[in-house]
């Protein structure tokens, strides 16, 4: 994982995919206005990707960015009454929510991908989804973030304190919301999850799901055709859903014949070696 923080940031989704946002440091945060590309950091995993619609999450994520810019330079007249509630002032909170998986160097990229995200004025907030408590002796809870947190601000070197105190003054300012929950502990198919979490989950303009064992709840861990298309697997979801999944089970969707092919000449296991990825969005 690479983050470059002046002028120009590559960051990686779970080892899997990555993304430069590029942006004029000399504003604001609210002033910032920029362009989410990929970065070429993807270029030498790109072919362990089997499904990868990284370039639809790109998308997305430019169209809030997009919004958010023409949002801030539009205009309303001085005599104009806003009769804007509060409720509608938090309904144009642009969220974006990450069901978080590991604990550890994870955590960092899940932190640094939330902080980038907030930082380029993508989003106005990031939710991470944490576990009530580890099912997984690796599973991250609300106190692993805050517990990693304060390990880097707390760093010896100057660069990753400075980094540390940002992330703790957006924990601070609500721009990081740490929710734990124990669904996400349960082996319930996301597609029965209770009614508070989906309306939770409502809020957020993409939630990313991520890991083995999340992908599998989002697909109820039955054994789908592995080239069903994945937007029909996961059109169930009432919001954008972005899964990022190494194969460490041998379950999928979106796979067509021909990659499986292509992976498993390359790997005999490779539905369970964690070596083999996808991308995929749904709930569109």
């Amino acid at each position: 994982m690479v983050v470059k923080m002046d002028g120009e940031k590559e960051i990686v989704l779970d080892g899997r995919a990555t993304m430069d946002l590029k942006n004029d440091d000399n504003k604001q945060d609210s002033q910032r206005a920029g362009t989410i590309t990929y970065g070429s950091s993807i270029d030498s995993i790109r072919s362990y990707i089997l499904d990868d619609q990284t370039r639809k999450v790109v998308d997305l994520l430019q169209s809030l960015l997009t919004e958010k810019h023409s949002t801030s330079t539009s205009t309303i007249d001085d005599n104009t009454y806003d009769s804007r509630t509060n409720e509608d002032q938090h309904d144009r909170i642009r969220e974006v929510g990450i069901i978080i998986d590991n604990a550890g160097y994870e955590i960092v990229s899940d932190l640094l991908l939330g902080y980038c995200l907030v930082y380029i004025g993508v989003v106005d907030q990031i939710t991470f989804h944490t576990k009530g408590h580890p099912t997984f002796v690796s599973d991250a809870t609300s106190s692993d973030i805050m517990n990693t947190i304060d390990y880097l601000a707390t760093s010896s070197s100057e660069a990753t304190s400075i980094i540390g105190h940002r992330l703790l003054e957006y924990v601070n300012d609500g721009k990081f919301k740490i929710i734990d929950d124990l669904f996400w502990c349960q082996p319930t198919a996301f597609w029965d999850m209770p009614d508070h979490i989906y309306h939770r989950l409502s809020n957020s303009r993409l939630v990313i799901v991520k890991g083995d064992a999340n992908y599998r709840r989002l697909l109820g861990d039955r054994q789908w055709p592995l080239d069903i298309s994945s937007s029909d697997v996961l059109s169930y979801w009432h919001v954008p859903c972005c899964a990022l999944r190494t194969f460490k089970a041998e379950i999928g969707c979106g796979i067509t014949e021909e990659a499986q092919q292509r992976a498993a000449k390359s790997d005999s296991k490779w539905q369970v070696s964690g070596k083999w990825g996808v991308v995929q969005l749904g709930g569109l």
